[in-house]
């Protein structure tokens, strides 16, 4: 949903806006998938690895399988402010606030008792979770040039970045150094939307001129 306010006069205008971005969750069940697997195992360099069990099962390695929950959340609210500079030129600037939210967790079970078997859900092997509430602010700005019947424009957006936290636990199925229900890490990630520049021109139809972008 998206919502503006604009307060026009003949040299500038104000605007006020704010965007709610759809909401995005999604589920996944992953059984784990077969491969063949030709690499060392996890505890060598060469890709790509394999677990100890594969002397076991013919060279026949497996994704272990995941249940994943995901639900990612933003929405944003600025200002903006264009002037008439005089001669065809024009500026816009916007700053913007944003809001971010994360909640998403990965469940990892594990098949080293029966490689080839279905999941099961008492043989929980890890959970990570990556949850998050945080804000940030950006801002964008851009040109238009009107040059009698040539116009140029152009625009640079400046990304937000929001950070979370990413903590992986084991369960009780692990096998190695964290025991169970002990957090094998946590860190903080940042996510960074990147940074858009775009510059165009407008040429009408039956002027001769000759374009060349590399």
């Amino acid at each position: 949903s998206f919502a503006s306010l604009v307060y026009p006069r003949s040299r500038f205008a104000l605007g006020l806006f704010a965007h709610r971005f759809p909401k995005f969750e999604t589920t996944k069940d992953i059984q784990g998938a077969f491969f063949n697997c030709s690499g060392g195992t996890l505890d060598t360099d060469t890709e790509p690895y394999c677990q100890a069990l594969v002397a076991d099962t013919g060279g026949v390695d497996r994704v272990q399988p995941k249940e994943q929950e995901i639900k990612i959340g933003l929405w944003s609210a600025g200002a903006t402010l264009s002037v008439r500079l005089g001669r065809g030129f024009s500026l816009g600037f916007s700053g913007l606030y944003y809001s971010f939210s994360i909640d998403s967790t990965n469940l990892v079970y594990s098949t080293f008792d029966d490689p080839f078997g279905p999941k099961d859900p008492a043989k929980l092997d890890l959970m990570s979770t990556q949850k998050g509430d945080d804000h940030a602010f950006a801002w964008n700005g851009g040109f238009r040039w009107s040059l009698g019947s040539l116009v140029l424009a152009g625009a640079y957006r400046r990304g937000p970045s929001f950070d979370y936290t990413n903590t992986v636990t084991a369960k009780v199925a692990h096998v190695g150094e964290c025991r169970p229900e002990q957090d094998c890490s946590s860190e903080t990630v940042r996510f960074k939307v990147p940074d858009t520049f775009a510059a165009g021109d407008d040429v009408p139809a039956d002027c001769r001129l000759i374009e060349a972008f590399g």
